[in-house]
């Protein structure tokens, strides 16, 4: 019986009790409540703006590990004066071409 009861207190300390706060180095069950209270994420940073032709300065991200996305745009006249093309041109710079003075919605968008 003293086998079993030590196999027993070592499967309490080692995974805890529901009732234990949440905590990175605690038993299982607060480990898991960290992950749930904490969740891992794969975006290191979301930035979004309007610009025209003049493009946009952004905070530095690593352009090997970030995507652009075009968000849409509007023109003051025609419908097709908005039409554009957006690019990711250094780690903190968004530049827009454009055969009007469209504005351009876009996203950054920096993975870890």
């Amino acid at each position: 019986m003293g086998n079993l009861s030590a196999i027993f207190a070592k499967l309490i300390t080692d995974l805890g009790a529901r009732a234990d706060a949440a905590s990175a180095t605690g038993s299982l069950h607060a480990k898991v409540k960290d992950i749930k209270d904490n969740p891992p994420s794969v975006i290191n940073s979301i930035q979004r703006g309007t610009t025209g032709s003049a493009g946009a300065t952004i905070t530095s991200v690593n352009t090997a590990k970030s995507s652009l996305a075009h968000l849409g745009g509007s023109a003051p006249t025609d419908n097709y004066q908005h039409i554009c093309q957006i690019a990711l041109a250094s780690a903190t710079s968004v530049t827009v071409a454009t055969i009007s003075t469209a504005t351009v919605s876009w996203e950054v968008v920096e993975y870890k």
